[in-house]
């Protein structure tokens, strides 16, 4: 069976898009224009940007270069959004991973708990790890998980992928919040253990034209604006399976409404940001959390 991956359709536009289809080529005029602009306002004139000014030197808005091509971008039309298409029968699961910090580092992480979900967020199987190596910090106030939580649940290692992989299909689809991240945790082999992974952090993302650039949120963003979860006091690896199950399912019935897709996305981007837990929380027992603006430990980011 040939891997199943995410595909393109056409864009959703803007209402608000201005179609310059059938006009010249460089919507910008060649020439500078600018003979008069010391007489203009500060602000860009949009129908210049759309190669459609009428007024010329005469007009009162402002014809410079690079103020308009700020403009230009603004009216560009968003780049089509993901369309998920999964052959019928083919087995989805998500997963998720808790860590705990094993330096202070932000990349210094050992696994200490695992969880999947099946297509209809149903359990189907959720471990907690020992740890081979000293702990600094079990991370509680993100993940909850203690020192007696692993003392009394923990198993090996190998002993829980042994029985993660008896439960995943060798021809599943794997989806989580950014979960090649996760996949690189649980060494799975993409072609042994799965056949394809599904991104929630790209499914997602959202067009900004503003900065002509996609957006990216946080699990925590999506699950309030899509599901109307409120933020929770902390992660727990089978919550966050089901959760980005959840978010899966409602995207792949929503995709097929072009309208009621753009006005979520436009929610998505408008809506106050739930930030990342660590923007509010940059260093826990000493440990840095890995936000980039916040960084003590100088470590690399991937």
């Amino acid at each position: 069976m040939a891997e199943a991956a995410p595909t393109l359709t056409t864009p959703v536009m803007n209402p608000s898009h201005i179609d310059t289809t059938n006009r010249n080529e460089d919507p910008i005029p060649t020439t500078n224009n600018n003979t008069n602009n010391n007489n203009r306002t500060p602000r860009p004139c949009v129908f210049f940007a759309q190669g459609i000014c009428r007024h010329g030197n005469n007009c009162k808005f402002n014809h410079d270069r690079t103020l308009v091509a700020n403009v230009v971008q603004q009216f560009a039309p968003p780049p089509p959004p993901i369309i998920v298409n999964i052959p019928p029968g083919q087995p989805v699961y998500s997963i998720d991973v808790e860590c705990v910090a094993t330096g202070i580092q932000h990349n210094s992480r050992s696994i200490a708990q695992v969880a999947m979900v099946d297509e209809w967020s149903r359990p189907v199987y959720t471990a907690y790890i020992k740890q081979e190596v000293p702990v600094v910090s079990y991370l509680t106030k993100l993940t909850g998980i203690t020192k007696e939580i692993i003392d009394q649940h923990g198993l090996p290692f190998a002993e829980v992928m042994a029985q993660l992989r008896s439960r995943l299909p060798p021809n599943a689809i794997i989806v989580g919040q950014s979960i090649y991240r996760d996949i690189q945790w649980l060494q799975l082999v993409q072609g042994i253990d799965y056949q394809a992974t599904i991104n929630l952090t790209d499914l997602f993302r959202v067009w900004n034209p503003t900065r002509g650039t996609y957006t990216h949120f946080t699990q925590d963003h999506c699950a309030k604006v899509w599901l109307g979860v409120d933020v929770r006091e902390h992660h727990e690896a089978l919550m966050d399976a089901a959760i980005s199950m959840s978010l899966f399912n409602t995207y792949r019935t929503i995709q097929w409404d072009p309208n009621r897709l753009y006005q979520l996305q436009t929610l998505t981007l408008q809506a106050p940001r739930v930030p990342g837990f660590s923007t509010d929380n940059p260093v826990i027992d000493g440990c840095c959390m890995g936000n980039r603006k916040q960084c003590i430990c100088g470590a690399p980011f991937e």
